[in-house]
């Protein structure tokens, strides 16, 4: 039991469905990120700055999943605040649309595929652990899924700060590494 709300019911092994889920979730990731990061947080940016720029992509991203089954106002708020921010500043920090496709991706598929979670409110995969999960749907994410969880907005949110202070550190060193060579 993993906090008492997810149990290993069964290990099956489904070759067609895999390949399914995974193409399934390299083009989800693909054609998000590309809307979210590569075209309107850009577009923001470029127009205003980085924070603006974060805050008003992740919440155009989040509140999109509104039309996903079993949303509600929290699973919306919860993808903004973990996924938006989190996929943001990876963006950001790479300079590279691959990192966060290549992180949504895996999320999708290790979430739905292997652990058999709820995606986003999708639940119509068969996967490699079939779980039962059970109780505070503040700790599981309930039908929505976990992206839905205090837990998971938590690792969201750390890591979003843990980005934002590498961000903040890369652009002091490059102010510093400009500065030496401006005098020259």
């Amino acid at each position: 039991h993993l906090l008492g709300c997810y149990e290993v019911s069964m290990i099956q092994f489904h070759l067609d469905s895999l390949l399914e889920s995974f193409f399934l979730f390299m083009l989800v990731a693909i054609s998000e990120e590309l809307l979210f990061r590569g075209i309107i947080y850009r577009l923001i940016r470029d127009r205003w700055n980085y924070g603006i720029a974060l805050i008003i992509s992740s919440l155009i991203f989040g509140f999109v999943h509104q039309l996903n089954d079993n949303a509600t106002f929290w699973s919306s708020a919860s993808i903004a605040i973990t996924s938006g921010f989190l996929l943001g500043t990876t963006y950001e920090y790479y300079n590279s649309i691959w990192v966060p496709i290549g992180m949504h991706w895996a999320w999708n598929f290790t979430e739905g595929s292997i652990f058999g979670c709820p995606v986003s409110g999708y639940n119509e995969l068969v996967p490699i652990i079939k779980p039962i999960i059970q109780g505070n749907k503040y700790l599981t994410g309930g039908e929505f899924g976990p992206e839905a969880s205090v837990i998971v907005v938590t690792m969201g949110t750390f890591l979003s700060i843990l980005f934002l202070y590498l961000i903040v550190r890369k652009r002091k060193n490059t102010q510093i590494v400009s500065q030496l060579f401006e005098g020259q």
